[in-house]
């Protein structure tokens, strides 16, 4: 998570790069695979249809993965305007993105929440309570690491000079 402030503006980024890099590999490793499956790499040396069909199941599994990285590779921006007195949430993914824009005075809260699916670790993220009683959450930090959501939210409560939950 990446933070920036400057005096018109408070930006807190947070993008998995390294995810969009992991579905480039798969996705390539599916178009050689796809190759090898028919033939047309390797100078037609593969023997055997078992070995075409093996070639062909596993470029549809690295395919299918690097679709479903890709569709996991989330980022998102909030921008709290200090001129205009708004906050910006930009959500993004591979596919779509999707921009959410609040008066900076209807925010009243910003906590930061641990959640736990099972027996995983906890994922933190940083929520806004809106002054209609809705939350609108962002998407988890870094790496489950609290210090990092902490840090954005003392960054948010500061700019936005709500007293520190």
């Amino acid at each position: 998570m990446r933070l920036k402030d400057e005096p018109e503006r408070l930006l807190i980024r947070n993008s998995s790069r390294i995810r969009l890099v992991l579905g480039v590999f798969l996705v390539a490793a599916a178009g050689f695979l796809g190759l090898a499956a028919a033939h047309l790499w390797g100078n037609g040396t593969l023997r055997g249809w078992w070995v075409q069909v093996g070639f062909g199941v596993f470029g549809v599994l690295a395919a299918a993965a690097g679709v479903w990285v890709f569709r996991r590779a989330t980022g998102f921006t909030l921008v709290l305007d200090r001129v205009r007195d708004t906050v910006t949430l930009r959500r993004r993914d591979f596919f779509r993105s999707t921009v959410e824009q609040y008066p900076a005075k209807a925010i009243v809260e910003v906590r930061v929440t641990k959640e736990r699916e099972g027996k995983a670790d906890p994922v933190y993220r940083v929520e806004l309570v809106l002054d209609a009683g809705s939350v609108v959450p962002l998407p988890p930090c870094d790496a489950h690491d609290r210090e990092v959501c902490m840090h954005a939210a003392d960054r948010l409560w500061a700019a936005l000079g709500l007293p520190r939950a």
